[in-house]
């Protein structure tokens, strides 16, 4: 009887330790599950500031560019009014 109680014993407590580990496999899973997610959104996060830096940049290079040709629509328009008022000056 005494051998019985013993194996019962032991059995339960094997089931006992499966179930500890089976609980502490389950917290470490979460655990880096959560770990992933916040990587993940640490990501995304970084993906789309990078993007809005890109963006910003190809807005000024435009917003500069489209100054750039207005100055030089400008600079030809001076030139060429200047030139009109000399021929009209020479005639």
């Amino acid at each position: 009887m005494l051998d019985f109680t013993s194996r019962v014993t032991d059995n339960l407590l094997q089931v006992a330790q499966s179930f500890r580990i089976d609980a502490n496999n389950r917290e470490e899973a979460q655990r880096n599950d959560a770990v992933a997610c916040e990587q993940f959104h640490h990501q995304q996060a970084e993906r789309y500031r990078q993007q809005a830096e890109e963006k910003e940049k190809a807005l000024r290079q435009e917003a500069s560019e489209r100054e750039q040709n207005l100055v030089q629509e400008a600079t030809k328009r001076e030139q060429r009014q200047s030139q009109e008022a000399i021929t009209r000056e020479e005639n």
